[in-house]
C-alpha cells in the first residue's frame, strides 16, 4: 500500500536561513535511502506556502491537505501524511524518517522557544493544562528520554499529522489567539510585565483537536530541533538551563510550593495508550 506523504513549509519570512535547507536536504536524502524500512511505500512532495501572516500560510497549508494539491495534468495530489516544519530550524537527520515510522495520527518533535534575553524564560514548545488555574496551559519541563508523551498544546515546527486529524476540524484551522495572562509560559508574568501580548496561532488548532477529535497529541522526545535565532537553541542548552531554573523557583516559592506545582503541571510521563513508545 502507497501512502501520499506532503512536507509543509511554511515561507513567511523575507529570508530563510541557510541551516534549514542543509539539514531539511539531509534529512530528506536519509529518507529516500530508507524508505525499504517504512511500513508502507509512500510518494512524497514539498509544498512552500507563501502566505502572510503565518496564520493564513498554516490554513493554506492545511487546505491543500484536505483538498488535495493540482499537480499537472488533471492530477490530484491527495495526502494522506502532513509533515509540518518551520524553516527557523536545524533538523536532525533522521527528522522526517523518525515522524513517518510512528504511523498514528499525531506526533511531534521537540524544539524550544528563542528567548529574546538570556534573563527570560527558555522552555520547551509544549503544553499541558494546568491544573490549578483551568484554561491556562503550563510549558512541559521534564519528560521521557526515549518515550513518547501525551501534551495537550504544543508549537507547529515539527509535527506529523495524518489528514484524517484535518477532515474532523473546520476552517480555519489556525487563527491567532491573545491568551489569558500566564498562559504559555513558565513564569507567566513576564510578557504582561514587558507589555507583550501572548498571541499565537497554534493553540486555536490544539484546542478543535482536543474538543473534537479523539486524537492523543503525542511527543517523541528522541526527536530534537534547533531553533534557529541569534544562537541556536537546542536540548544541550535546554539542559543546563533547567537546574538554574528550579533553583531560582524555589527561592521564589519555597520547595514545597515549588514541589507541588511542578508535579502537577511541569512532568510528563510516557504515553501508554495503543500507538506505543519511541524505540
Amino acid at each position: 500500500m502507497k501512502k501520499k506523504v506532503i512536507i509543509c513549509l511554511p515561507l513567511a519570512k523575507t529570508s530563510v536561513d541557510v541551516e534549514f535547507f542543509e539539514s531539511y536536504n539531509r534529512a530528506k536524502t536519509y529518507l529516500v535511502s530508507h524508505l525499504d524500512e517504512l511500513p508502507w511505500e509512500i510518494e512524497i512532495m514539498d509544498f512552500y506556502a507563501h502566505t502572510f501572516p503565518i496564520d493564513a500560510n498554516r490554513n493554506e497549508c492545511a487546505q491543500k491537505i484536505v483538498e488535495g494539491v493540482a499537480v499537472g495534468g488533471g492530477r490530484i495530489f491527495k495526502p494522506d501524511i502532513s509533515i509540518w516544519l518551520d524553516t527557523d530550524h536545524t533538523l536532525p537527520i533522521t527528522v522526517l524518517f523518525d515522524l513517518l515510522k510512528h504511523d498514528c495520527p499525531i506526533m511531534l518533535g521537540v524544539y524550544y522557544i528563542k528567548a529574546p534575553k538570556k534573563d527570560m524564560p527558555f522552555y520547551p514548545v509544549l503544553f499541558r493544562h494546568r491544573e490549578d488555574k483551568p484554561g491556562l496551559y503550563k510549558a512541559v519541563m521534564e519528560f521521557p528520554e526515549n518515550q513518547v508523551f501525551e501534551v495537550d498544546m504544543a508549537g507547529m515546527g515539527c509535527a506529523c499529522i495524518h489528514r484524517e486529524v484535518f477532515e474532523k476540524l473546520e476552517m480555519p484551522f489556525f487563527k491567532y489567539m491573545r491568551h489569558p495572562k500566564g498562559s504559555s509560559n513558565p513564569e507567566a508574568d513576564w510578557k504582561n510585565e514587558a507589555g507583550i501580548d501572548d498571541v499565537s496561532e497554534d493553540v486555536w488548532f490544539w484546542k478543535q483537536v482536543k474538543e473534537k477529535t479523539d486524537y492523543p497529541i503525542l511527543v517523541d522526545p528522541q526527536i530534537q530541533l534547533g531553533h534557529i535565532g541569534r544562537i541556536i537553541f537546542n536540548k544541550s542548552m535546554y539542559d543546563s538551563y533547567l537546574d538554574q531554573y528550579k533553583k531560582v523557583m524555589k527561592q521564589k516559592h519555597g520547595n514545597r510550593i515549588f514541589a507541588k506545582h511542578w508535579d502537577d503541571n511541569a512532568i510528563a510521563l510516557p504515553y501508554e495508550g495503543e500507538y506505543g513508545s519511541a524505540s
